[in-house]
């Protein structure tokens, strides 16, 4: 068989541009991320992005993130992707804390599915993330989506899959990183 998935919800201009390898990033994106990275953003911000793909309309995707700093930071982000004919939208709220350095955090999310001529479906869904900075040069990271793999249907056995993402940042110079990470869907067999 051949499941579904979901867009990725991964946005910021710095993670994209790294092929969103995001998961030790600390940025106002980090709402939509790894939430452990909303503990450590300075000053409150807005964040607003548009991936627009004037060849393939249904695959654009729009994200919306406001942080706000703190001993307890929390942020809420916005997040759409595709057309009418089929869209995904998240609104996700979380919080975040840092001890020493290390950066937690854990949000919740509303996630909606629509298809033209299925209907729609909604589930919320609990994630959670850690960012710990090991040496001046060198940052871990690892966050686990959809902990509670809520039911999309029970009708045709289909639950919202659990993803846990690590990663790994260097920083070879003040403004030179290097980031990778890998992903695992838990619920697949490979």
């Amino acid at each position: 068989p051949c499941p579904a998935q979901s867009s990725t919800t991964l946005m910021g201009a710095r993670g994209q541009a790294m092929g969103n390898a995001s998961a030790c990033l600390s940025d106002e994106w980090s709402i939509l991320n790894n939430v452990a990275g909303v503990a450590t953003v300075n000053s409150a911000s807005l964040a607003l992005s548009y991936d627009a793909l004037p060849a393939l309309p249904a695959f654009s995707k729009m994200g919306l993130a406001i942080t706000l700093p703190g001993s307890v930071a929390c942020g809420i982000g916005f997040f759409r992707f595709g057309d009418a004919a089929y869209n995904e939208q998240i609104a996700t709220a979380g919080i975040a804390t840092q001890w020493n350095h290390t950066s937690v955090g854990m949000k919740i999310n509303c996630i909606r599915y629509a298809a033209d001529g299925l209907g729609t479906r909604s589930v919320f869904t609990a994630s959670m993330g850690g960012i710990t900075k090991l040496a001046p040069w060198v940052t871990v990271g690892a966050h686990i989506s959809n902990i509670n793999q809520p039911w999309l249907s029970k009708q045709f056995n289909e639950r919202l899959p659990t993803t846990i993402i690590a990663g790994l940042l260097f920083s070879l110079a003040p403004h030179v990183i290097v980031a990778t990470e890998i992903e695992k869907r838990i619920n697949d067999v490979a």
